[in-house]
């Protein structure tokens, strides 16, 4: 996944934010919400995490703006504190979440993990792709119930396309997906991972779930397979 961090306390904000980085996942960070709305529309990211002290009246309006510019992009809140009425208020300011004195990173990716499969239609963590099956929890693929041993960077490529099963989506939405706005030299790259991941599928099956076209890429079911064609 690709987090956007809003940072409203440094502090605890930034250990979060490095402990969601070292899990995998690319995280770019923004200081207010004028710049989180620019970021979130120059990388497409898959979710927004709003880090902020005690909610006050003023994040209802900042939780506004940033659903209001990007109203398909799940929205979580961390605040320290905040009642009821003030998390009731922030939610239908629309905040998807809203997590009080959650300081674990592992609760708020949890959180994020639900959102963004929801927001691309998947119920289940476990998104089934005809013999294919992307543990989205356990960052794992199988094929045809074998393991598929994957790199790091490998896994995020096809986590996103699963995510997005049935879309082409494009190199360059691909490379934001995977570096955001780290330096990436090569752009080819992206064609290296889908050839690896392609021969590694290729030993289990002859079925072929990874298509391109037009400099893009989906995974879909594979001609023939028997497919719903739903997401998993």
């Amino acid at each position: 996944m690709q987090i956007l961090f809003i940072d409203m306390v440094a502090r605890a904000a930034t250990a979060q934010r490095q402990a969601i980085a070292n899990a995998g996942h690319v995280v770019l960070a923004a200081c207010g919400a004028a710049e989180a709305i620019d970021l979130a529309a120059a990388y497409g990211v898959d979710a927004l995490v709003l880090a902020c002290g005690t909610a006050d009246a003023a994040l209802w309006h900042v939780a506004h703006q940033l659903k209001t510019a990007h109203p398909r992009t799940p929205l979580v809140m961390v605040v320290e504190h905040a009642d009821t009425g003030t998390v009731t208020r922030l939610i239908e300011a629309g905040a998807d979440d809203v997590l009080v004195r959650a300081g674990s990173a592992t609760t708020i990716l949890a959180h994020l993990r639900a959102l963004v499969r929801r927001a691309h239609g998947h119920l289940r963590s476990l998104i089934t792709i005809g013999a294919l099956e992307v543990h989205l929890g356990a960052a794992q693929c199988r094929l045809a119930g074998r393991h598929i041993h994957l790199t790091p960077m490998e896994y995020r490529l096809i986590e996103a396309l699963a995510l997005r099963r049935d879309r082409l989506v494009t190199r360059s939405q691909l490379l934001e997906l995977l570096y955001g706005s780290e330096s990436e030299p090569f752009a080819k790259s992206i064609d290296r991972f889908v050839h690896n991941i392609r021969s590694k599928f290729s030993g289990v099956t002859a079925e072929k779930y990874l298509q391109t076209g037009n400099r893009a890429f989906m995974l879909t079911d594979p001609p023939g397979s028997g497919g719903t064609g739903r997401p998993g």
